[in-house]
């Protein structure tokens, strides 16, 4: 912990964590909502989207039409954010939905013209905010990091998997 630069930490609030906690997995979630806090403001001073609203956006820009349950897989969030935020676009018509013929408890979703010109609008915001996140490191480091972040996620849902028995043995 020597080598990380002390101004950095400050950042991630490190200094109020108990001995017995572990931080570096406090660090990577913090580090996460702090990413997704700036992503959000990036998109929200340029217009009214915010981070749900541009995810299901990228995604409805890749297909013609999407059911609410295929978004929510897709962008992995919980349905009652999809949902409020599938509400928004549609009442700003940056989506517009119809009822799913063979089904009528599905309702599918398309991007609207006026919805791909917020998106397009945005776009090479997020993508040049997301390339100066990286832009210090090189491919050999951005490497190591994504095989880092691999590897906790994996130990993490090895762990997730396996918690049960440890709390039928307690």
């Amino acid at each position: 912990m020597d080598e990380v630069n002390v101004a950095e930490l400050d950042l991630l609030n490190l200094d109020d964590i108990p001995s017995s906690a572990n931080i570096l997995s406090i660090a990577i979630q913090r580090a996460a909502r702090l990413l997704r806090a700036d992503l959000n403001r990036v998109l929200m001073s340029h217009g009214d989207l915010g981070l749900v609203d541009f995810r299901l956006l990228r995604e409805l820009s890749k297909v013609v039409v999407a059911t609410q349950k295929s978004l929510i897989n897709s962008i992995q969030l919980e349905q009652a954010q999809v949902s409020r935020s599938l509400a928004s676009l549609e009442k700003r018509q940056l989506v517009s939905s119809c009822t799913y013929p063979k089904d009528r408890r599905v309702r599918l979703f398309t991007m609207e013209p006026k919805g791909r010109a917020a998106f397009d609008a945005v776009r090479p915001r997020v993508m040049a905010h997301n390339a100066r996140l990286t832009a210090g490191l090189s491919q050999a480091e951005q490497a190591e990091v994504l095989q880092q972040l691999q590897s906790i996620v994996h130990k993490s849902a090895q762990s997730a998997d396996t918690s049960e028995l440890y709390d039928a043995t307690s």
